[in-house]
C-alpha cells in the first residue's frame, strides 16, 4: 500500500490503484498529522512527509516536534537553509530537545563550523545524554583537532549508547550505518596513537555492520602498521572490488607492492591512481569542507602518488621517467620537500652534481628534520671533493637518524671507489 497527498485528503491506495480509505486531513490532530509524516519519511516520501507537517504546524504553530520533523525530512532532501531554520524554532519553542541541536551540530560539522558544531552537539548531551550521535560528532571533531584521549572517550560513548537507542537492537547493530561509522572513526584514533590491534577490532566491527571500501582500507593501513602486508593487500584489493574507483586504496595498495618488491604492480596501481584527479576532486567536494582544502586534499594524494610511482622507477633502474615523476610532484606543490629530494638524488646518480646539490638543498630548507636528504647532499659534496663539508653533512644525517650509519657508510664507501676509478658521471649505489 501507499500514501498520496491530494489537496486536502491523504488516501490509500492498493499498488493496483483500488482506494480502500480515505481520510481528510482536517480531520486529523496536530498529533497525528506528526505520525503520518514520520511514517511518510521513514518510507522515503518526502514531500508527503512536509506536507503533512505543514498541516501540523498550520493547527498548531508551537508544535516544536512538528518544526523538528520538517527540519529533519528538508535536510533529508538537501534543503539545509530550512532544515536549521526548522531546528532553531524547535529549540525555541521547546528548549528540552536534543534532536534538533544534534541535527544542528551535523550540518554545522558538514558545512566546516567545528566550533559550532562541537557547540550545539554539547548542548544536544546536556538536553539529551543517552543520545549516541552527538558524542560521535564531538568524539570526531576532537579526534581531527588532535585530541586523542577526548576523541576516544566521546567514541566509545556512542558506541554504548548505540545498542540502547532504538527498541529494534538486532536490526540496529547489523544495519546501522552510524554505528558502523563511530566503530570506523575510533578505529582511526586508535590507529593514530598506536594502538593497532584495537583499530584493527574496531574496523573489523564496521565491516561486520557495513562492509565499506573506506573502511577496508583503513584496516589495510593499520594491517602495515602492524607488520601484516599480506593482510594489507588483501584489505587494498577488497576495498577496489567494492569501490573500484577509490583512488586512495589504489595508491596504498601500490605503496604497500612497492614495499614487497612488485615494482609492476606498484606503478600500475600509482598510475590508475593518477588518472583518477578528477575522481578525487568529485569526492573530495563530497566528503571535505566546501571552500576549506579540497584542492590541498586533492593535490596531497596525487602528489604523494607520484613520488611513491618515481621511487617505483627508480627500482627499476628508469631513472628518467623517475625524474619526471618528481618534476610534475614539484611543479604540484613546491612547498613540499620530497619531490626535490628524490629528484637530487636522481642527479646524483647520473652524475648531475650541481644540479643535485640545488635539489637537495632546497629539501634541507623545507625540512631540515629529515636525515636521507643531508646523506645524498654528503655523497655529492664528496663526489666533488668538498670532503670538511661532506662530513658535516654525515654527521648531521647520523644526528638525526643514529640507524642511518650502516647504509651511510656502505655508500660512502662505494662514492670513494667510483671516484678513484670510475668516470665522473658515475655515481654511488642509490639503495635506500
Amino acid at each position: 500500500m501507499r500514501l498520496r497527498v491530494l489537496g486536502g485528503t491523504i488516501l490509500a491506495v492498493l499498488v493496483f490503484g483500488t482506494v480502500v480509505c480515505a481520510q481528510s486531513l482536517d480531520d486529523l490532530t496536530p498529533d497525528r498529522l506528526l505520525m503520518q509524516g514520520q511514517r511518510e519519511q521513514a518510507r522515503g516520501n518526502l514531500a508527503q512527509a512536509i506536507a503533512l507537517y505543514n498541516r501540523a504546524i498550520q493547527m498548531e504553530s508551537k508544535f516544536a516536534e512538528a518544526y523538528l520533523g520538517r527540519g529533519i525530512a528538508e535536510q533529508m532532501g538537501g534543503n539545509l537553509d530550512q532544515a536549521v531554520t526548522d531546528y532553531n524554532m524547535a529549540i525555541r519553542l521547546n528548549s528540552h530537545l536534543g534532536e534538533p541541536h544534534n541535527n544542528l551540530a551535523t550540518i554545522l560539522f558538514y558545512r566546516g563550523d567545528l566550533d559550532g558544531a562541537v557547540a550545539e552537539a554539547g548542548k544536544a548531551i546536556k538536553a539529551d545524554s543517552h543520545m549516541p550521535e552527538p558524542f560521535a560528532v564531538r568524539g570526531t571533531i576532537r579526534y581531527m583537532r588532535g585530541d586523542p584521549k577526548a576523541a576516544l572517550s566521546d567514541l566509545t560513548r556512542a558506541i554504548e549508547l548505540f545498542p540502547t537507542y532504538s527498541a529494534d537492537v538486532e536490526s540496529l547493530t547489523v544495519k546501522n550505518p552510524r554505528l558502523a561509522t563511530t566503530y570506523g572513526t575510533r578505529g582511526m584514533v586508535r590507529e593514530a596513537v598506536g594502538d593497532f590491534k584495537g583499530a584493527i577490532d574496531d574496523y573489523d566491527k564496521a565491516i561486520g555492520i557495513i562492509p565499506d571500501a573506506e573502511t577496508y582500507n583503513n584496516r589495510g593501513n593499520a594491517r602495515v602498521k602492524q607488520g601484516d602486508l599480506t593482510g594489507a593487500l588483501s584489505d587494498y584489493s577488497t576495498a577496489i572490488s567494492v569501490d573500484p574507483k577509490m583512488a586512495t586504496a589504489f595508491f596504498n595498495r601500490g605503496k604497500t607492492r612497492l614495499i614487497t618488491q612488485d615494482t609492476e604492480g606498484a606503478i600500475t596501481d600509482l598510475t590508475a591512481a593518477i588518472q583518477m584527479r578528477d575522481e578525487l576532486d568529485r569526492r573530495a567536494g563530497t566528503i571535505v569542507f566546501p571552500d576549506k582544502g579540497i584542492s590541498a586534499t586533492v593535490r596531497q594524494v596525487v602528489y604523494a602518488c607520484l613520488v611513491t610511482r618515481g621511487l617505483a622507477w627508480e627500482q627499476k633502474g628508469e631513472f628518467a621517467k623517475a625524474a619526471a615523476d618528481y618534476a610534475e610532484a614539484i611543479t604540484l606543490d613546491p612547498a613540499a620537500p620530497g619531490g626535490y629530494a628524490n629528484r637530487g638524488r636522481i642527479h646524483l646518480v647520473r652524475g648531475e652534481f650541481d644540479e643535485a646539490l640545488e635539489d637537495l638543498n632546497k629539501a634541507i630548507d623545507i625540512n631540515p628534520d629529515t636525515a636521507m636528504p643531508y646523506m645524498d647532499r654528503g655523497l655529492v659534496r664528496l663526489m666533488q671533493g668538498n670532503q670538511p663539508e661532506a662530513d658535516k653533512d654525515f654527521q648531521k644525517c647520523i644526528a638525526i637518524d643514529p640507524g642511518m650509519k650502516p647504509l651511510m657508510e656502505t655508500r660512502v664507501r662505494l662514492a670513494e671507489k667510483t671516484k678513484r676509478g670510475e668516470p665522473k658521471t658515475s655515481a654511488p649505489d642509490l639503495s635506500f
